[in-house]
């Protein structure tokens, strides 16, 4: 493109072939800078892709309460939690109310 400017413009004026290579600087400038801008958005993409990725799922479990109801390897810290005493008809009755207005306030 330089050569073909170079040499259209040898017997003539100087000045448009000036004006024409610096908006070829321009226009170089101008791409240079986006790819900059581009360069640095991936990279900061890449690194928030990585924390935003899905997290590992237990299908195995997944599919054992799909298809049994229960969850058979239950830790036994968490089964300790269980074996303790649940509320009584009288404690029921109102946090079974407190859960109902909480839930229905977010269907809305």
């Amino acid at each position: 493109m330089f050569d073909v400017s170079l040499s259209n413009n040898t017997t003539g004026s100087p000045v448009p072939l000036i004006n024409r290579l610096q908006d070829v600087g321009s226009t170089l400038s101008s791409h240079d800078i986006c790819f900059t801008q581009a360069a640095d958005s991936l990279f900061f993409m890449h690194e928030g892709l990585q924390q935003a990725r899905a997290p590992v799922y237990d299908v195995p479990s997944a599919i054992e309460v799909l298809l049994t109801g229960s969850y058979q390897r239950l830790p036994k810290c968490v089964d300790d939690v269980g074996m303790q005493c649940s509320l009584d008809e009288q404690q029921q009755k109102p946090a079974l109310r407190k859960l109902e207005v909480y839930l229905n306030g977010f269907s809305m």
